[in-house]
């Protein structure tokens, strides 16, 4: 077991608490306060592992090594922005901060209702295809698992289209729920979002997307409290710990329903405990056996290129082969199941060694500070959703890095789009043209 690691992570965590008064608007839910504390809390928890031995492979010193240079590169990009923010600045006379564009809500109100029916479309036409091939899906995941994965049973390629939006939906709904005064309106949007997002995930009995959601929906509520300056409470607090065992529950129903386990809360607990934890040790046994990288940063940027390569199969042009699809598996627990997911770490050394292991957190941790900043001193509802996306990175780094999926970059541009036709729709109605009327 590591002791090395886990003491270096408590001094930076420690050390982020005690910086986040002086260097971040004395906001605790600041990118380095919440990197170094999931990654604490991570740690402290496998560290049980010593009584209950649930694993069987354990850290090297060169893997702890690599831990604590993520660590290291992770606070010095974050630091980076953090003291160029609190260098004095010259003010200039008259130049007022932009606020938030209220006149964008009415806009992403329509946006938001169309993704909305799209996504529940998508939900209704996959669970129809369900019954009519499986009956009752919750007696058959186990089924539905293996088929999903193998590529016995796939859903028509319009409806995995309009489950994509999920995400766009989710984000836009976290901004509505912040700046609206239809509170109860959207209160309900998001709940029965979250639940079509919970069934588009158990019709493939999987779990990531719901991962995926939660993390949006918290990362998006915290960017928008930050530009309101409104400063969470307890019942805040309370509201995250409640949807992280509500997320915990969820996960150990599918793993349940799943093999049909006859003891629930002993499935549950372990099965929780391994998918949140087994990644430190999968990282261990990808160390040893790095990802093969058939073109530069492919395990890193795999949505990206698995992307460009699906899409340029519509025009009968493909660039992978089927080998570049491959999954990796870890061996690390003696309860059986192999991870395909480790720490983000593991994505940039496969791809380019020990020095990406620093670069690339500490890009990370440069990408989240001066979003946040952006989000607190310049309240725009684009900073605000990419603030709302970096959070999401931040905690996914425990599983990954969310670069590796393509959903991600596909959320990305449709945030960009819709707030570029928005752009765009004003400049129209100021000119009555589109095109300059100077040319």
């Amino acid at each position: 077991m590591t002791q090395f690691a886990t003491i270096i992570l408590g001094l930076f965590f420690g050390l982020s608490l005690v910086l986040a008064p002086f260097f971040f608007r004395r906001v605790w839910l600041n990118p380095l306060v919440i990197f170094f504390s999931v990654w604490f809390l991570n740690f402290i928890v496998y560290e049980m592992d010593r009584f209950i031995h649930l694993y069987y492979l354990n850290l090297s010193s060169k893997t702890e090594f690599l831990f604590v240079l993520s660590f290291l590169g992770f606070f010095l990009g974050s630091m980076s922005v953090a003291l160029w923010k609190a260098l004095p600045k010259k003010s200039k006379p008259n130049s007022a901060l932009p606020g938030i564009e209220y006149s964008y809500l009415s806009f992403l109100e329509k946006v938001t209702i169309s993704l909305f029916v799209l996504v529940l479309i998508s939900v209704l036409g996959k669970y129809l295809l369900l019954a009519l091939s499986y009956g009752n899906p919750l007696t058959h995941l186990g089924e539905i698992r293996v088929a999903s994965v193998s590529g016995a049973f796939i859903y028509p390629k319009i409806l995995q289209f309009f489950s994509v939006f999920r995400y766009v939906l989710i984000l836009n709904l976290g901004v509505l729920l912040v700046f609206s005064r239809q509170k109860k309106k959207y209160i309900t949007l998001t709940v029965v979002a979250v639940i079509l997002s919970i069934f588009t995930d158990v019709a493939v009995a999987g779990r990531g997307g719901i991962l995926n959601t939660f993390l949006f929906l918290v990362g998006v509520l915290i960017a928008g409290y930050l530009a309101r300056g409104i400063k969470l409470k307890a019942k805040h607090y309370f509201g995250i710990l409640f949807s992280i065992l509500l997320l915990f529950s969820l996960f150990g129903s599918i793993v349940y329903f799943r093999h049909h386990d006859t003891d629930f809360f002993k499935k549950f607990a372990i099965s929780t405990y391994v998918y949140f934890t087994g990644t430190i040790p999968a990282t261990e046994s990808f160390t040893i056996h790095p990802w093969t990288s058939p073109l530069p940063g492919y395990n890193t940027f795999n949505g990206l290129y698995q992307g460009a390569d699906k899409a340029a199969s519509l025009f009968g042009l493909s660039f992978l082969s089927p080998k570049d699809y491959q999954t990796f598996y870890a061996s690390v627990t003696y309860l059986g199941p192999t991870f395909n997911s480790a720490g983000h770490l593991t994505y940039y050394y496969s791809d380019f060694g020990e020095l990406s292991v620093l670069i690339f957190p500490y890009l990370l941790g440069l990408w989240s500070a001066w979003l946040f900043f952006l989000a607190y001193d310049r309240p725009r509802i684009l900073a605000i959703q990419f603030c709302g996306i970096s959070t999401a990175f931040i905690i996914f780094t425990l599983r990954g890095t969310m670069t590796a999926g393509a959903s991600i970059w596909f959320t990305i541009i449709i945030i960009l789009l819709q707030y570029l036709f928005f752009r765009w729709g004003i400049a129209f109605m100021k000119s009555g043209s589109p095109v300059s009327n100077n040319n």
